[in-house]
């Protein structure tokens, strides 16, 4: 005759029978690759991408799947209140390690379906095969690998990167691709696709550590504080520069268009913040493309950033320390893209990726040699993307009233380049 703790003993494993196979099943529906996204937009992803991604996210799957048998084979095994006890605290744990993997499962397939739209898919294809060639000068040459890009919609003002390499959320998985988000009005802009690799070099080689030992170093003659903010802002004043090397003033253009909002706003300091403040980051911007380009209209687009925000709209308190930052960018130009590095194979930036090649006179140069076929030719697109992206972002900086003609232009450049990457398997930063 069953005792009460036969029943308890029996009501109990049920319970946690169907709660096993409840997980059971969630967990498998995570392996669903048509579930994360349509095939459509699998089918829009390089062949080369969407199979790291499959084998990133089987692997994370399986992974939770052993999770699971250890807490299965706890079940088998029990055999009294106890063992149950432990079975369910075991769930627990799965239920936490699952929602991890779905945050993962669901970050990529969020970045996947953002190209179900056949032209948006071909656009931002064109936009992982641009990424991957702004890394090709600084890691080539070291014998580093370049990862492969995955550049996917987001909401927002600014771009933003997860880098290849980093852990995910799971605690297992190392994201298998450079996963670069492009914000919905910058798309016919994507200069800050270049910013974003440009902090994926940067892990790579160890350039903002590097930068920043440089800073202090250099800055001992100038106010501690102002020193280690250089230093703090090392990151992005690295990936700002390495926008600019790339593609030239359309990266500061397009920088002071997204961060130039209301004065509050562009004078904002965050003491333990990586970036620096706008009015300040700006300003290095103009100063780079000086110091490599002599005068032209980034000193006339200074002197409107400068009226629309002066120094003394900003908080008072802040005004001195602003001086002194202001006073100290020139140098911090030359020390970031002139001095050479060990991380660069003792070259400089601008010796890995020379500036000019994106100043204004190439760029014209560049227009006119190709004629009425720079946007049409395939032979064009596929060789001068990263320079094409500068041209366009160019013109649109100092030819606003030509804006419609130039976002046509940019969206025939990115469909024709996103289409002749689609069939090619060999990697998303080479064209064959």
């Amino acid at each position: 005759m069953a005792t009460p703790m036969d029943r308890e003993f029996k009501f109990f494993r049920l319970q946690t029978e169907r709660q096993l196979n409840h997980w059971h099943t969630a967990a498998h529906t995570l392996r669903r690759h048509d579930l994360i996204a349509s095939p459509e937009a699998w089918a829009a992803l390089e062949q080369y991408v969407g199979a790291r991604l499959r084998e990133s996210l089987n692997a994370t799957c399986e992974h939770l799947l052993k999770v699971f048998d250890v807490v299965r084979a706890q079940f088998v095994a029990a055999r009294s209140l106890a063992d149950l006890d432990r079975v369910a605290d075991g769930i627990v744990h799965f239920r936490a390690q699952f929602a991890r993997v779905e945050t993962t499962v669901h970050f990529y397939g969020d970045a996947i379906s953002s190209r179900t739209n056949p032209e948006v898919g071909a656009r931002l294809r064109a936009m992982d095969y641009i990424a991957g060639v702004s890394m090709r000068p600084t890691l080539e040459p070291l014998n580093k690998p370049i990862p492969p890009v995955l550049v996917y919609l987001n909401k927002g003002l600014g771009a933003s990167i997860l880098r290849a390499g980093l852990r995910l959320w799971d605690g297992f998985t190392t994201s298998p691709v450079a996963a670069v988000s492009v914000t919905y009005h910058n798309q016919e802009r994507p200069t800050a696709i270049i910013h974003e690799t440009g902090h994926q070099v940067a892990a790579i080689l160890g350039w903002n550590e590097e930068l920043a030992r440089l800073l202090l170093s250099n800055l001992h003659d100038v106010d501690p504080r102002c020193a280690n903010l250089w230093a703090q802002w090392a990151s992005e004043i690295a990936a700002d520069a390495y926008g600019f090397a790339n593609v030239g003033f359309a990266a500061v253009a397009a920088l002071s268009d997204v961060v130039g909002g209301s004065p509050a706003q562009t004078f904002l300091f965050n003491p333990d913040g990586v970036h620096p403040i706008s009015y300040i980051r700006v300003l290095l911007g103009f100063a780079m493309a000086r110091r490599f380009y002599g005068r032209g209209i980034w000193d006339e687009l200074e002197y409107a950033w400068r009226a629309r925000y002066p120094l003394r709209s900003a908080p008072q308190g802040l005004q001195p320390l602003l001086a002194q930052l202001e006073h100290q960018v020139p140098r911090i130009v030359d020390l970031t893209l002139l001095t050479p590095m060990r991380c660069f194979g003792s070259k400089s930036l601008a010796e890995r990726i020379d500036p000019d090649r994106v100043s204004p006179n190439q760029l014209l140069s560049l227009e006119h040699e190709a004629g009425p076929t720079l946007a049409t030719s395939p032979h064009w697109i596929a060789k001068e993307s990263l320079r094409l992206i500068a041209l366009v972002g160019y013109r649109f900086a100092t030819s606003p009233e030509k804006s419609d003609q130039l976002v046509a232009s940019h969206r025939a450049i990115m469909q024709r380049l996103g289409h002749a990457i689609s069939p090619f398997k060999t990697g998303n930063t080479t064209i064959a």
